[in-house]
């Protein structure tokens, strides 16, 4: 499928990207997932990941740039994203640490801290998405929370130790867990 096919594109390109640095091939990947999302309708299962990889790359455009249409654009993407995978969905807590990651990003520009640490709270909170995700979105509100002095800080801790605690006894019980991640996406 053509929409397949541009993402795995954009996917290569990325990485050669990450060995050139070349201005060019982010241009590319840029072009890429767009062409790519926009031949999903909106109801299309897997439009949400379209939506993310998209968010990713303007996300690295804009570190490169400092270009603030790139961040709107990114922080709207990711809030669509979200919107398309409700709580109970199985990838709700990656796309509430996405959207909270690049709010995190804009700080300086919008007034958007507190929504921040809302989606964290949340997110860290969920039950049905992956227990390593969950335990990500507990880091990065501590993460957030401590360089802000954050009123959150307090209950930012105690769900990371809860959250470590279940890993560490779940990860016991099995035989390969993974490697807790540093960062989401």
């Amino acid at each position: 499928e053509h929409r397949s096919s541009l993402n795995k594109l954009a996917n290569a390109l990325s990485d050669l990207y990450d060995r050139t640095g070349l201005q060019e091939d982010l241009e590319r990947i840029v072009r890429l997932h767009t062409e790519a999302l926009d031949l999903y309708p909106s109801e299309h299962p897997r439009r949400c990941g379209s939506l993310n990889n998209l968010a990713y790359s303007l996300r690295r455009r804009y570190e490169r740039t400092g270009s603030q249409d790139d961040l709107d654009k990114m922080i709207q993407l990711c809030r669509e994203s979200k919107s398309v995978s409700p709580p109970g969905s199985p990838i709700h807590v990656f796309t509430s640490a996405n959207l909270a990651k690049n709010l995190w990003v804009s700080r300086e520009t919008t007034s958007s801290i507190d929504e921040v640490f809302q989606l964290l709270r949340e997110a860290s909170m969920d039950d049905i998405s992956p227990l390593r995700d969950s335990l990500t979105c507990a880091h990065l509100w501590v993460r957030y929370g401590r360089e802000v002095s954050h009123h959150t800080l307090e209950d930012a801790y105690s769900h990371s130790v809860r959250f470590l605690r279940r890993y560490r006894h779940r990860s016991s019980t099995s035989r390969n867990p993974g490697p807790i991640p540093g960062r989401l996406a």
